[in-house]
Parts: C-alpha cells; structure tokens; sequence
C-alpha cells in the first residue's frame, strides 16, 4: 500500500520532522515552505525535491479539474435522467429515446468513475 509523508528539511539539508500523511488514493495537502513529499519511502535526491512536490501537486490540481469538470456534468444532466423516469411513471411520451437515455446514463457513469475525492 503506498504511503504519502512530508518531511521538514532542516538548514543542512536533511530531512527532520517527518510525518505520515495519507494512505493510497488520499490527495497530498500543500506543504508549508520548507517541506517535501514522500511516497513509499523513497526518498528524492536534493534537487529532484522541488521537482518531485511541484509534480505531486500538479497531480492533485489537475486531478481537481477533472472533479469539477465530472461533477459540472452530472448536475447538469441531472433534470434529464429525472424527466426521463418521471414521463416513464407517468405514461407520458418520452423526450428520448431509449438508446439515447441509455447512453446518457453510461456517460454519467463514466463521469462518476473519474472523480476521486479528497480526504
């Protein structure tokens, strides 16, 4: 199971202060100046830590884009899915065809299945 932890580097370059911070799938917090970001023990040489954190949170912004991209979508198709069973329990007509409702409710799922949420 991978391990995120964030160490303090001292003035000599050594890491103090370590904690543990996440378990897999849990997003990183921002690191206060100072700090750095380890995963699974493996600690990045010197001057791979800057470039190893900057990755780390390019990872949990763009991964924050694509949770408000997914979820933007299910709450706007929400009224369709709600529409579609409503006219289906009424005996109403209905505003889209099967293949069409089926479709829609195949890409929510592919939304949903994108979004990881922060803990």
């Amino acid at each position: 199971m991978s391990r995120i932890a964030v160490y303090k580097m001292s003035e000599s370059g050594e890491a103090t202060d370590g904690h543990y911070i996440s378990e897999l799938g849990d997003k990183i917090p921002e690191c206060p100046e100072g700090h750095f970001v380890i995963e699974d023990g493996v600690v990045p040489e010197p001057e791979d830590i800057s470039v190893y954190h900057e990755q780390k949170w390019l990872d949990v912004l763009a991964q924050r884009d694509i949770n408000q991209a997914s979820l933007q979508f299910l709450a706007s198709t929400d009224w369709k899915v709600i529409r579609h069973r409503d006219q289906l329990a009424n005996g109403d007509s209905l505003s889209m065809t099967a293949t069409t409702y089926k479709s829609l409710l195949a890409e929510r799922q592919a939304q949903r299945a994108l979004v990881i949420e922060e803990k």
